[in-house]
């Protein structure tokens, strides 16, 4: 189960940090309403880290996968962010003032604001989209051939 986990969750992030670094690229990386497609990498990453685990499980149980998929995403999540700080300390130091400027926000210390919004989005998507995915993967307790 670790090694899934890991390498779903390490997957993950090398997909956010080449999505972030594609739109850097392109100059629209300061445009906080595009960070909304980091949901699509999370979920089709702790989708497939799900799915994986119970084609290779024996035994594939509501917590198990929740579990895989929730941890999928929390690696995910810490990678990303450190990428981030490590962004916005060393790279590029204007970037957080920047993107909380167009927020409307104006902090003194907005690295630190930066990435805890990050630690609590990431977090936040891996938990509802854990819980949604599972809603498809678990196994149902209806008896089949019985007509209401």
């Amino acid at each position: 189960m670790i090694r899934t986990y890991l390498k779903y969750g390490a997957a993950i992030a090398l997909a956010l940090i080449a999505y972030f670094l594609t739109m850097k690229l392109l100059g629209w990386h300061e445009s906080p309403a595009l960070s909304i497609f980091n949901g699509v990498i999370y979920g089709a990453g702790i989708l497939r880290a799900m799915q994986v685990y119970k084609q290779n499980s024996s035994r594939f149980t509501y917590a198990d996968g929740w579990q895989i998929g929730f941890l999928s995403g929390t690696v995910a999540t810490f990678i990303f962010t450190a990428f981030m700080g490590f962004y916005m300390l060393e790279l590029n130091s204007d970037f957080a003032n920047a993107v909380l400027g167009n927020w409307g926000i104006t902090y003194t210390n907005g690295v630190v604001v930066m990435m805890l919004s990050t630690v609590l989005m990431g977090m936040s998507t891996a938990i509802v989209l854990s819980l949604t995915f599972m809603q498809l993967l678990k196994s149902t307790l209806n008896p089949k051939g019985i007509n209401a």
